[in-house]
């Protein structure tokens, strides 16, 4: 058999040609590709976990914590990213810088102090990622649980409730934030009916059912 590289010289000199134009081909192609696959990922979050939920009474301060994963191309810097607040601060700062460098796919953590609102209730925080003033990744949330004073025994049915929840192989966070606040609801009810009739004592139903009323409209407008 002949060798390719035996065969005259037209044949040679054509295979050449078409390598070479392979290769000019492919070399043009490949910064594309490159910036491709960089384009919408440079810097890219996913939330680590399920959103953390803390349980405080009325008034008092208590601790939220967000981690996020790097999922992008790119290290997040000290100086330039920032988890900054959308809705419900709770008395955090509204701004949160990054601790330190982050690089793609490990982890950075913001723990900030809030206090309870003076309503008893589930407080959603949410918050944003921002690079250099864009925002980039979901919208990352916190819970707040507040109970209003003496609820002991409805603290420890909260956090059973949310163990409970978390044991659970499929689950949605917005099902469980519905229970919460039914319990609450039902626990401030039962306060308020008890002090209507502490209030009316004998004086009969229906004034006992006016107090009720009126006590719970006040507390559903603070």
């Amino acid at each position: 058999m002949t060798h390719l590289w035996a065969q005259p010289s037209t044949l040679r000199k054509a295979c050449l040609v078409t390598v070479a134009m392979a290769a000019i081909v492919l070399g043009s192609l490949a910064p594309a590709w490159g910036t491709a696959v960089l384009a919408g990922e440079a810097y890219a979050a996913e939330m680590v976990g399920d959103p953390d939920i803390a349980i405080a009474y009325v008034g008092a301060e208590e601790m939220l914590q967000i981690e996020v994963r790097n999922a992008g191309v790119e290290t997040w810097r000290a100086g330039e990213v920032v988890l900054s607040n959308v809705d419900r601060p709770l008395d955090a700062e509204t701004t949160r810088a990054l601790a330190a460098d982050t690089p793609p796919g490990q982890t950075a953590k913001w723990e900030f102090q809030v206090r309870a609102p003076n309503s008893p209730g589930v407080y959603k925080s949410e918050w944003q990622l921002k690079q250099a003033g864009e925002a980039f990744g979901p919208t990352l949330s916190a819970y707040l649980i507040v109970l209003p004073e003496g609820a002991s025994e409805l603290e420890q049915k909260i956090r059973d409730k949310i163990e409970e929840w978390r044991q659970q192989a499929e689950r949605e966070i917005d099902d469980l934030i519905d229970e919460l606040r039914a319990m609450i609801v039902a626990e401030v009810k039962g306060f308020f009916e008890k002090l209507a009739d502490d209030l009316c004592g004998n004086a009969g139903g229906a004034s006992a059912l006016i107090v009720f009323g009126v006590l719970l409209l006040w507390w559903r407008r603070r």
